[in-house]
């Protein structure tokens, strides 16, 4: 406290210890005994100063932490009627349909948009496109040809529903029926 006096203030204060007859050490005994009862801090001022402002980068560190920590967390989904039960509808598309790449973007688009109102009602379990490459493991059944479909499955959603007609009631709104695909619905039964 004394270092942030001016020269004037300094000299009045040594004047007014020597004009009632104090010790020249008081000041120094009485901050060495408020110091081991631990009442102040030994250190300057600039100390102090110093301590505080970690102390505040420190903070505001950790809520900025926690701040960016829930910007990553996923969200959770709104609660639904305890549903149990859950669809899959696969995207199916005539082979021969090819998009170009803008048509193919704007869609993406647009069943991110249906697929964020599903997500919204806490319904989408998960839903991805897939690749056209396909691949069998296993024997061939007689006659079969790969690629002999007529359709393809190009992508799926998961969904939960309450009923059968729930899930089609979701597939209906799918914007892939509008494009002249074709929606499978089929119930995923628990193993």
């Amino acid at each position: 406290m004394v270092d942030d006096l001016t020269p004037e203030q300094l000299q009045a204060l040594a004047a007014l210890g020597s004009e009632h007859g104090l010790p020249a050490d008081l000041e120094d005994n009485v901050v060495n005994a408020l110091q081991q009862r631990r009442l102040i801090v030994a250190g300057t001022g600039w100390r102090v100063a110093m301590r505080a402002a970690i102390t505040a980068a420190a903070a505001m560190l950790i809520f900025l932490l926690g701040v960016g920590t829930a910007r990553w967390l996923p969200t959770a989904s709104p609660p639904v009627a305890e549903v149990d039960r859950q669809f899959i509808l696969l995207l199916l598309e005539p082979i021969d349909a090819v998009l170009d790449q803008a048509e193919e973007a704007e869609r993406v688009v647009e069943y991110r948009a249906w697929a964020g109102g599903v997500a919204a009602q806490g319904r989408l379990v998960a839903g991805e496109k897939l690749s056209d490459d396909r691949h069998f493991v296993g024997p061939r059944l007689a006659g079969e040809i790969e690629s002999a479909s007529a359709e393809r499955v190009t992508g799926f959603f998961v969904v939960r529903a309450e009923t059968l007609q729930a899930a089609l009631s979701l597939a209906r709104e799918c914007p892939h029926a509008r494009h002249g695909g074709r929606i499978e619905v089929r119930e995923i039964q628990p193993t």
